[in-house]
């Protein structure tokens, strides 16, 4: 079996922002034998964090701290030889946390460097960010001269997927089949500027139809999420909804929801029935109502109502109404509670040949290892189900038609 894993990271401590945690503490952490306890010791401190951030960062800063080809040679230790990775760059400079240590130009480079050492095993993506100068031709020289396989999004960080400054390059991927990775979790990652300055980011959002502080305030009081307010109220900016708009322009794109909804949303899977006999086809209901813009009164109700639903549920129906459309169960499935639910999932004829094997290695350290998520997982839904979802269709979502990497 050749194994695909398709969400990965090998970034460094040096690509955080230095005030993404209070009082400069990534740099210090970072520096400190200790912090693994000195971050317990911060929660505790802290009892109303959300999730635990500090232990969370303890962790990360363990194993970002050292190069990222000494972080991907522990990797790959981990598989069967020749197995092949998805390594997703990252690029929080605009995220409004302070200033990031090493360029993300920088981190581009030495995925560079280990592609050319490492050949097809490793298939590097390209973080884009429509608010850094250039991304057009950042990305273009990525894919076309540097082996770089695909696009990484994460809209929570303060942008939409379908910024007017992404066009050509989303036209492009459309085009070219270039397979991109949003994140789709729904209470990880945030925007850490003003208060002032997310609402004008949000003020960007093209679906006019909406009462857009109704469906903020919708999300900050949803009860079935943890995540701080901030968390929630940017879980707009990359919310399925957003991507039914980006497929109403480009219904051909190739995309995989990294995470396909996160833990939260899986805990709450499926809906009730009286949820699913009323909104189980709002996905194919929207993408009519855009298409023709006949009933913007309908729209606005549909849309609205979307935005208080399970993200699982969602993206389940977005992969049974565009073709190019997946989901990689990264992170999510390090909980064997939900190993019965993927087993569900995959015994549906169209949703078996979307769904994806990732782990998002190294962030999966926080609550397991990478072994344990590994191994756990293909004994728990079988080696038959394990090679459609690490083999069979990470091959077909991986592979680009214009084959401009060969």
């Amino acid at each position: 079996m050749l194994i695909h894993n398709c969400h990965t990271h090998t970034f460094s401590s040096n690509s955080v922002p230095e005030n993404l945690l209070p009082c400069g503490l990534v740099r210090f952490l970072a520096r400190r034998r200790f912090l693994r306890r000195f971050a317990r010791f911060l929660n505790r401190l802290n009892p109303l964090s959300s999730d635990d951030i500090f232990d969370r960062f303890a962790t990360f800063l363990r194993i970002g701290s050292r190069p990222q080809k000494a972080i991907f040679k522990d990797l790959q230790n981990v598989y069967p030889a020749g197995t092949k990775f998805v390594v997703l760059s990252i690029d929080q400079a605009y995220r409004g946390a302070g200033n990031v240590p090493q360029p993300f130009e920088k981190q581009l480079e030495e995925l560079e460097e280990l592609k050319q050492i490492h050949g097809d095993v490793l298939l590097p993506f390209v973080f884009v960010d429509p608010r850094r100068n250039d991304v057009m031709s950042l990305a273009l020289d990525c894919l076309e001269n540097r082996g770089f396989a695909g696009i990484k999004l994460y809209s929570q960080y303060g942008y939409f997927p379908y910024d007017e400054r992404l066009t050509e390059l989303l036209k492009y991927a459309e085009t070219h089949q270039i397979p991109i990775i949003p994140h789709a979790a729904a209470a990880f990652g945030d925007y850490r500027g003003s208060k002032a300055e997310l609402w004008n980011l949000l003020n960007q959002c093209k679906l006019e139809n909406i009462d857009l502080k109704a469906v903020i305030e919708t999300l900050t009081k949803d009860y079935r999420r943890w995540g701080t307010i901030r968390q929630k109220i940017c879980s707009f900016f990359g919310h399925p909804v957003q991507y039914l708009y980006l497929l109403n322009q480009y219904p051909n794109l190739k995309i995989s929801f990294a995470h396909m909804g996160g833990n939260q949303d899986w805990s709450y899977y499926p809906p009730s029935k009286e949820e699913i006999e009323k909104y189980g086809n709002i996905v194919g209901e929207i993408k009519a109502l855009l298409k023709t813009q006949e009933n913007p009164q309908l729209l606005k109700e549909k849309l609205e109502a979307a935005f208080n639903l399970n993200w699982l549920f969602l993206i389940e129906q977005m992969m049974r109404e565009y073709n190019n459309v997946y989901a990689d169960i990264s992170f999510t499935l390090s909980n064997p509670q939900f190993f019965p639910t993927l087993n569900n999932l995959l015994a549906d004829n169209t949703l078996r040949s979307k769904i994806l094997f990732g782990t998002d290695y190294y962030m999966v350290e926080v609550d397991t290892s990478e072994e344990n998520f590994y191994s756990a997982l293909r004994q728990g839904i079988g080696e038959e189900n394990f090679r459609q979802i690490a083999e069979t269709n990470p091959q077909v979502f991986l592979e680009s038609r214009s084959r401009i990497l060969a």
